[in-house]
C-alpha cells in the first residue's frame, strides 16, 4: 500500500497484494489504484480502478457446480468506481456524519456476472 497527500491537489493511492487460498477456489492477484480531492469543505469526490486476476491454480477436483457464474473456483474482475459525498459541518448537529453516492461499472471480467451499481451510503468519521 502506498498513498501520498497531494495538498490542494487531492491524494492518490495504490494497492498491490496476492491472496493465497489453501483449498479450492484460485489465489488471487489484487490492485487497486485511487485518487481523491475536496472540491470544498464539504463536498469531496473519488475515483476508483480495482482489480482482481486469477492465478489460475484453482483445485479442479472439487464438486462445486462450475454453471454457477456467482461461485466460480478462478475469476478475472476489474472494475472503475466513481464516488462524491457531502460532510456535514463540524459545527452542525450532524457533525462527523456525511452521505455518499457510488456509481461502480464493471470494465473487464471473465467468469462473473457484470452489471453496474448504484449506492448510496452513510458514512461517520471518528
Amino acid at each position: 500500500m502506498l498513498g501520498k497527500g497531494l495538498d490542494k491537489f487531492g491524494y492518490i493511492g495504490a494497492e498491490v497484494g496476492y491472496r493465497v487460498r489453501t483449498a479450492e477456489p484460485s489465489d488471487e492477484y489484487r490492485y487497486l489504484l485511487e485518487y481523491g480531492f475536496n472540491v470544498n469543505k464539504n463536498i469531496y469526490m473519488r475515483a476508483k480502478l480495482d482489480g482482481i486476476l486469477s492465478a489460475e491454480n484453482a483445485d479442479s477436483s472439487t464438486s462445486i457446480n462450475a454453471a454457477n457464474l456467482s461461485n466460480p473456483l478462478e475469476f478475472d474482475s476489474g472494475k472503475f468506481e466513481l464516488a462524491t459525498g457531502w460532510n456535514f459541518d463540524k459545527n452542525s448537529s450532524l457533525a462527523g456524519f456525511g452521505i455518499e453516492l457510488t456509481f461502480t461499472r464493471e470494465i473487464y471480467g471473465s467468469n462473473i456476472l457484470q452489471g453496474n451499481n448504484i449506492q448510496f451510503g452513510i458514512t461517520k468519521v471518528y
